[in-house]
């Protein structure tokens, strides 16, 4: 009687066959997921970061400023780079990032490969605009927003990625956050 020991070349094919089919199949449906996971993870991290910087007014009792597209320089970082957004206490009321403000949180474009700003949407950010031209919004000690004109700071962030799914962050008058999918 012989004993089997392994085998054979023909079962090996088959199965490195099947296994081929199957990578073949997954593939794309993997590439989509990661490219849809960019844009999702952008507006969780601004929808969190906006609820910090909301949460951090309330505790410390001071506004504290989110702003758009912000230079920021050294000491604050290693080398000067313009950042999504910034988010920082506001302690001159004047929604402009100025040396000695603290900041609590930034996120750089970098961290979101292939996510943009979705500018056939509201511009792809329609916050008001500081004294710098950077758009920017601030939340009050009581969780209230308001613009650089004192009116309440309500807008809406706008992202895309390469495979043209979207997302978007709002911020209404009254401080509530919601991300949606559009």
């Amino acid at each position: 009687m012989k004993k089997n020991l392994g085998f054979t070349m023909l079962e090996l094919m088959t199965v490195v066959a099947i296994i081929s089919i199957l990578i073949a199949l997954a593939i794309p449906n993997l590439n989509q997921w990661v490219s849809e996971r960019g844009v999702k993870n952008a507006a969780s991290d601004l929808y969190g970061n906006f609820y910090r910087a909301k949460s951090e007014a309330i505790m410390r009792n001071t506004r504290v400023t989110v702003t758009f597209d912000q230079l920021l320089s050294p000491p604050v970082v290693t080398q000067a780079e313009v950042f999504f957004y910034v988010i920082y206490v506001d302690n001159d009321n004047d929604m402009e990032r100025d040396v000695g403000e603290a900041v609590l949180a930034m996120s750089s474009w970098r961290s979101y490969s292939g996510v943009s700003l979705d500018l056939a949407n509201k511009g792809g950010n329609n916050f008001r605009i500081n004294n710098q031209g950077l758009s920017s919004v601030s939340f009050l000690p009581n969780g209230l927003t308001v613009n650089l004109v004192g009116a309440f700071g309500s807008g809406t962030v706008s992202l895309k990625n390469d495979n043209n799914q979207k997302r978007a962050v709002t911020i209404n008058s009254t401080g509530y956050i919601s991300v949606e999918k559009y």
